[in-house]
């Protein structure tokens, strides 16, 4: 089922509590900027619109102005489904599924409930999946622009979201809206 996990069972690095991953809570549906409620975009793109098989082993650095935490990851991609494994300390945290119609996960029980797999499967497609593909799911207000080093999404002119690929192997996802900093480390895994 996870073939990378069975090969990556040591990977696993002691990091600095479950904190960490509460920076990935995102609230899904609606925030407030300035006391205005405001839409949030969850993006839920087909596998298949990747168009290639992704197979990452990522270190994922989370900063508020709270502190910085890591968190291990494994992610595969087929026309068939996103896989997504996060890990701390040896132990699996959160896996996801995602079959382009139904998002399932599986949390260890001492997992912040808020955390939400579905601002993963957004941010991580956002990230890597292609520039038509996530324009033609934008709704009204939406906009994506993007360079060769950039993507910006922005709602009614305000950017909530933007990621700076630094090099091949390290982006950088900064999510204005709810202040926090992504730092994603990405080595590809052979097959």
């Amino acid at each position: 089922m996870f073939a990378l996990a069975a090969r990556y069972r040591g990977f696993g690095r002691c990091f600095a509590g479950v904190a960490g991953l509460c920076v990935l809570i995102a609230c899904s549906g609606s925030g407030t900027r300035d006391g205005v409620a405001t839409q949030m975009l969850l993006l839920q793109l087909a596998p298949a619109a990747l168009g290639t098989d992704l197979a990452l082993q990522q270190r994922l650095v989370f900063r508020r102005e709270t502190g910085e935490q890591q968190i291990d990851a494994l992610l595969e991609v087929d026309a068939n489904e996103v896989r997504l494994l996060l890990h701390q300390a040896g132990q699996s945290a959160l896996r996801l599924y995602w079959d382009g119609s139904v998002l399932n996960e599986s949390r260890a029980d001492w997992l912040p409930a808020e955390l939400s797999a579905a601002r993963v499967l957004s941010d991580l497609q956002l990230t890597h999946w292609p520039l038509a593909s996530i324009r033609a799911a934008l709704p009204n207000g939406w906009r994506l622009q993007a360079s060769a080093a950039q993507r910006a999404l922005s709602y009614r002119g305000d950017i909530v979201v933007s990621i700076d690929y630094l090099d091949a192997q390290h982006s950088r996802l900064t999510q204005h809206r709810y202040g926090y900093v992504l730092e994603i480390e990405s080595a590809e895994v052979a097959q």
